[in-house]
């Protein structure tokens, strides 16, 4: 991790079953994520702590951990069962860790990422794993779209109007005849 340059170095992964470290599981996966200065922020101090941690141990297994333990001996369960407390008191409801990957595919589609940019943040080497796995549907993304068909919709309309001659822009519906030019006819 350069905390300096802000980008994170994923090439390892904790093994869910036990305390051991493996290699991540495609070389798409080894990748360097840029993080956002207020999590360089939290990870400065979370480092801090950490070091005096160790300081104080006296044994400490260092395998170079950005969440270490003096003895590495954890699993990944118990690594989620530690975020259960905080967890439960921010409202968040627990589905596993894993559901934060597609959380985050989700907002990345959310503030138009582009696919190719979220398929390697979350280090896949096919974009339809993004695309189709790792990025679901929310309410934001529907109501954009409504607006956007909604501002086309509209824009036709209003382009419409203005060539039909209309003050108000409103469409004049009865084929582009105007009231005056159906009355001179009728009265003739």
């Amino acid at each position: 991790m350069d905390l300096d340059s802000g980008l994170l170095r994923l090439s390892k992964q904790l093994d869910p079953l036990g305390p051991d470290l493996k290699n991540v599981k495609s070389e798409a996966g080894q990748r360097w994520l840029p993080l956002p200065p207020v999590i360089v922020d939290m990870l400065r101090e979370h480092r801090r702590r950490q070091d005096e941690q160790r300081a104080r141990a006296d044994v400490w297994e260092d395998r170079d951990l950005i969440f270490a333990t003096p003895t590495v001996g954890r699993s990944a369960a118990q690594y989620a069962a530690d975020l259960a407390p905080r967890d439960r008191a921010a409202g968040v409801v627990h589905r596993g860790i894993h559901h934060l990957r597609h959380t985050y595919g989700t907002n990345l589609a959310e503030n138009n990422v582009h696919e190719r940019v979220a398929q390697q943040l979350l280090g896949h080497a096919d974009s339809r794993t993004t695309r189709e796995i790792y990025t679901h549907v929310s309410e934001k993304m529907m109501d954009d779209a409504v607006r956007a068909i909604t501002d086309a919709v509209d824009g036709v309309i209003g382009e419409r109007a203005a060539a039909n001659g209309s003050r108000d822009g409103s469409l004049d519906r009865s084929g582009g005849v105007s009231s005056a030019d159906t009355n001179d006819s009728v009265g003739g």
